[in-house]
């Protein structure tokens, strides 16, 4: 049996893939298997994939038609031989000590269900180091969830490597394509015992003009559904014991209402939409914007706030 499995989903990434998969066969720890994913691209991408595929026995490809990343991750989730399992972005790299730095972590502690590492962000050729002053185990939920807010460590799914058999067919929702690896993280580590975190920076997380941002997601049907799921496992994650960490998880969940509003009237989506998810459930009545206080005011019929919103943006647009 494979010790560690890489799923790499990979769409149009010719210009990254090279150096990607280059750094994955300069490994220091060699019993790996490396899943390419090639999720229909329409460049040089799944040519690279046979190529390495050919070249060493442990990469694997499967190709599929385009369905997003959320299902390329799970077809791979699907395909692991590995007793532990990780995930790398077809555009970025990592340092050789990375499958090593993940195995080591596990054979010292069995109870150890997870392990997360530092990483350099890297924009415009000044790469910040993300990492913290020293490696920490945890057993606490609310504990865990907070340190790796307070460090930057965040809940990406890049930097950490999962047990196999502790997955209990976790997949990805295919339904969103935004926080979509928060919430597959946040769900795992529920269920875990331990989670190590680690000081050392082993990945490099490469911001590309060309890759996806939030400001890219212009779906508010799936802004609705993924800030609803964020915010609940953050909830349980957090379990009330920070009263801090509790707050700043409502104001992200009332900037994310604000998002969904904004993409709304900024992008021209139909009545329909507006007018059904001027219905939601909220989960924390705190509108703290004005397009909210308009879009959720209930005592006023919603063909006058839908109006009120539209004549709002349409000044704002010839504004900019």
């Amino acid at each position: 049996m494979t010790i560690i499995t890489a799923i790499i989903p990979i769409f149009n990434s010719e210009k990254y893939l090279h150096k990607c998969l280059d750094s994955i066969r300069n490994q220091t720890f060699k019993d790996f298997e490396v899943i390419l994913i090639d999720d229909g691209s329409s460049d040089g991408s799944l040519a690279i994939c046979e190529k390495y595929t050919a070249l060493d026995s442990r990469f694997r490809t499967i190709h599929i038609n385009n369905n997003g990343v959320s299902h390329a991750r799970n077809i791979g989730l699907d395909n692991v031989n590995g007793k532990v399992v990780t995930f790398i972005d077809s555009d970025d790299y990592v340092e050789p000590q990375l499958f090593e730095t993940y195995i080591t972590t596990f054979e010292t502690n069995q109870d150890i269900d997870a392990v997360k590492v530092g990483y350099f962000h890297d924009f415009n050729l000044s790469p910040k180091i993300v990492t913290c002053t020293k490696d920490n185990i945890f057993e606490d939920k609310s504990d865990l969830f907070k340190y790796l807010e307070e460090i930057q460590y965040y809940s990406f799914v890049w930097n950490v490597c999962l047990k196999a058999d502790k997955l209990n067919g976790l997949r990805f929702n295919e339904e969103i394509n935004w926080l979509e690896d928060h919430i597959f993280c946040y769900q795992y580590y529920l269920s875990c015992y331990k989670v190590a975190v680690l000081s050392s920076p082993l990945y490099h997380y490469i911001v590309n003009s060309d890759t996806e941002t939030l400001s890219n997601v212009k779906n508010p049907d799936i802004i609705a559904k993924a800030m609803t799921l964020e915010y609940e496992l953050k909830k349980l994650l957090n379990a009330g014991k920070y009263k801090e960490i509790e707050k700043q998880i409502v104001l992200n969940y009332c900037h994310n209402v604000h998002r969904m509003v904004d993409v709304l009237y900024r992008w021209g989506s139909d009545a329909k939409s507006r007018k059904k998810l001027s219905k939601i459930h909220l989960l924390e009545n705190q509108l703290i914007y004005k397009e909210e206080q308009i879009f959720f005011n209930t005592r006023l019929p919603f063909f006058f706030r839908d109006m009120i919103l539209k004549v709002l943006y349409f000044i704002r647009r010839k504004k900019q």
